[in-house]
């Protein structure tokens, strides 16, 4: 069993309008380990820091991955999206571009999310490697939220993942169709102020496959996270 702790700190930097039309953020996550779709994929403690910028609906994310035990910044993605709703669905669609520097590999995902508003939110989120994995994964999620204080949430989740013949997620570079990992997560988001929160979360990963990447179940820890947003006009 592996235990992943995280800290994460999120700041915005700019308020400029009453109407929220934006927002700029950055946050740092502190992780025992860097997990990614029910893969460990590092050996010990990560640094995950991250900046974005989103303008009605449309915005972009730079995040990246240091591993402390190798001293050795590892990876970094960058991600434009863009983001409508509906009276009862909430989309999401965009792409992620993954340079994984240690491997002098790069890859990109086309995706598209779709979040229904009703009891435990479900959602679906497909994305479609468009390189190396030549392949599909799906994740299922459901999740829902209790208000503990004017502060303070508790939030319940799981995920299920599904792979499309994506060889990202085989060992040997092997597709296949099928279940591949799942989640159980528990979180505490607490609110400093109208800019910064804290959160606490706790989750469970396993796998659904017998996959080399995942055989082992992974206990998430994830410890505070520090949030802080701005609007722009």
């Amino acid at each position: 069993m592996l235990i992943v702790i995280a800290l994460l700190s999120t700041s915005s930097l700019h308020s400029f309008a009453e109407e929220k039309k934006g927002e700029t953020y950055a946050d740092v996550g502190l992780f025992s380990h860097y997990v990614w779709r029910g893969q460990k994929l590092s050996d010990g403690l990560v640094i995950q820091p991250s900046v974005g910028l989103v303008y009605e609906g449309i915005g972009i994310n730079f995040w990246s991955n240091f591993d402390r035990k190798t001293k050795q910044h590892n990876e970094t993605d960058i991600t434009v999206n863009y983001t409508f709703s509906s009276d009862t669905f909430e989309f999401d669609v965009g792409y992620i571009y993954y340079a994984v520097e240690v491997a002098d590999d790069q890859t990109g995902e086309l995706f598209l999310s779709t979040t229904y508003d009703a009891l435990l939110s479900p959602s679906a989120t497909l994305y479609y490697d468009t390189d190396k994995g030549d392949g599909g994964f799906v994740e299922f999620t459901v999740d829902h939220t209790l208000d503990l204080s004017d502060a303070m949430q508790l939030n319940i989740g799981a995920l299920v993942g599904y792979n499309l013949s994506n060889s990202v997620m085989e060992e040997e570079d092997k597709a296949f169709n099928g279940f591949y990992n799942g989640e159980l997560s528990v979180s505490l988001p607490y609110s400093i102020s109208k800019e910064l929160s804290v959160e606490a979360l706790l989750a469970y990963s396993f796998p659904l496959r017998d996959v080399e990447f995942i055989k082992i179940p992974l206990l998430l820890v994830f410890l505070p996270a520090l949030s802080r947003q701005v609007f722009v006009a």
